[in-house]
């Protein structure tokens, strides 16, 4: 699969869970190491120029709880985005496990905290990319 360019694809509109995932799909083939994608989309919900990686460890720590949310927060304010779409990149089967799900509850709490509307979240592991239930990561 060719990964888009942006420039084919900025017009476009992701207004449905359905196509944010096949979007992912066609940038993120496979997951390769443990880190966040964050995508920006408009308020028309065309996905804006910045597709950011983001190195995490491997369970989140007082540092990342605290900051992620300002982080987001900052750059959504840069980019004039109206939500952020989170995927949770690392090798693996596409279970989610006890890690991914807090990661995934960070990523939702601090986007919340933020006043940043969260899309997803999705993860992309050794198989390729899937979307990820409020079920699977709520509890800890």
């Amino acid at each position: 699969m060719t990964t888009p360019r942006y420039r084919d694809v900025r017009d476009d509109v992701l207004d449905t869970d359905d196509m944010l995932l096949e979007r992912a799909r066609s940038l993120l083939q496979g997951g390769v190491r443990r880190q966040l994608w964050l995508m920006f989309l408009d308020d028309q919900q065309r996905q804006l120029p910045l597709l950011l990686p983001v190195d995490i460890p491997r369970r989140p720590g007082a540092r990342e709880s605290t900051g992620f949310g300002r982080f987001v927060g900052e750059i959504v304010d840069d980019v004039d985005a109206a939500s952020v779409v989170v995927t949770l990149e690392r090798r693996g089967s596409g279970l989610v496990s006890k890690a991914d799900a807090e990661w995934l509850r960070l990523a939702r709490d601090s986007c919340a905290a933020a006043g940043v509307p969260m899309r997803g979240p999705m993860l992309c592991h050794t198989g390729g990319v899937r979307w990820v239930a409020a079920d699977d990561y709520a509890i800890g």
